[in-house]
């Protein structure tokens, strides 16, 4: 079984991380079965506070920054407590050739709170994401995009510079420092998930090898505001009323209405107006609304695992109608039994992702 599907990587496998998950044991070793080159983190930023980290040397980078809500100097933003920001992951540096998958992994601990968007595809801000393959998977502590350029082979290869994920966040209510990792492929937490890019082949039976970006993290400090002095406007006196001399009559100005007395019935009553009451409507009663689930989906025998809709091939097609499925924009699937790639009985967008990565030819079989 391939690398990705062992227990050292079990996270894909139960879910927790239904990204696309670039396999660094499987693409990194080739047939000979020989180590592939340590990724390049010449790029990342300098552990020395104040210290601006060099140019890209590497044939691709990315960045982790935040474009609104705080400022930003030397790998460190200040952002006030209780307050929300925009974190952006940058491609600084494409591959020369373009790539047709992106993958980041973002840690940020547990001072900061992340504000996911309702749908994934908003997050991804990368113009040539095709959004039917758009990934998003959270943990407490961690944040994992992946995007295809297309869904049908050969996918057009991207040569995008500038963000790619667009992300909500809110600083701590107190005082904190947090440093955020963006997270390269092989490395713990994210292993077969981290950031990558992986770039079109010629020879279609060859394997796509990743390329591992070199990353710049980012350093998060939620600080309280400064208080701003305001000066105090001296008290106003109160306002004496004017006396009005003894003996002397205000004149009432003409049109000034003159309360009338109220009439008093013969014999000493006082007449008391009548009101009269309008009924209200009573509320209809409103049924309450209910959710829909998805319609069950009829049991086929499993003939091609990874086909989803029965076209007895597997390709993203099939990682879109799972993930439509998963949406509820689709009622039924063509082939719910085959859809399941990942043997765990469960479909969702875990088969996607590794159906994107078979067709992409990252991994090499899908579990039997």
């Amino acid at each position: 079984m391939h690398a990705l599907l062992k227990p050292g990587v079990a996270l894909l496998v139960t879910g927790a991380l239904a990204v696309f998950g670039l396999v660094a044991a499987g693409v990194a070793l080739g047939e000979t079965g020989e180590q592939g080159p340590e990724p390049s983190r010449a790029g990342m930023r300098s552990e020395v506070a104040g210290v601006t980290p060099p140019p890209c040397p590497a044939e691709a980078c990315m960045a982790l920054t935040v474009k609104n809500g705080g400022t930003c100097a030397d790998g460190a933003c200040t952002v006030s407590t209780g307050d929300k920001f925009t974190l952006a992951v940058e491609i600084e540096v494409a591959p020369a050739d373009g790539y047709i998958l992106a993958q980041t992994w973002i840690d940020f601990g547990i001072q900061l709170t992340y504000n996911p968007a309702v749908a994934r595809a908003d997050e991804i801000v990368w113009p040539d994401c095709l959004a039917f393959t758009a990934v998003r998977s959270e943990t407490d502590t961690s944040v994992a995009h992946g995007c295809l350029s297309g869904l049908v082979p050969p996918l057009s290869p991207s040569t995008y510079i500038g963000n790619f994920v667009e992300l909500s966040f809110t600083c701590s209510s107190g005082p904190s420092s947090t440093e955020l990792r963006l997270v390269p492929l092989g490395e713990s937490p994210a292993d077969t998930s981290g950031t990558a890019f992986a770039v079109r082949v010629s020879d279609p039976a060859a394997p796509t090898n990743p390329i591992v970006p070199s990353v710049r993290d980012l350093t998060v400090q939620c600080t309280a505001p400064t208080a701003t002095a305001t000066g105090t406007l001296p008290a106003t006196p109160a306002s004496s009323a004017t006396p009005t001399p003894a003996g002397v009559t205000t004149a009432t100005p003409p049109g000034t209405p003159v309360e009338t007395p109220i009439a008093t019935l013969t014999g000493g009553t006082t007449a008391t107006p009548t009101f009269t009451t309008t009924a209200t409507p009573a509320a209809t009663p409103t049924a309450p609304a209910t959710t829909s689930e998805p319609s069950p989906t009829p049991t086929l025998a499993a003939t091609l695992v990874g086909d989803a809709n029965c076209d007895v091939n597997v390709d993203p097609i099939d990682a879109a109608f799972i993930l439509q499925w998963s949406a509820r924009l689709l009622a039924v699937l063509p082939c719910p039994a085959n859809a399941d790639a990942s043997g765990n009985g469960i479909v969702n967008p875990l088969d996607a992702a590794l159906i994107l990565q078979f067709s992409s030819r990252l991994i090499g079989t899908l579990p039997p």
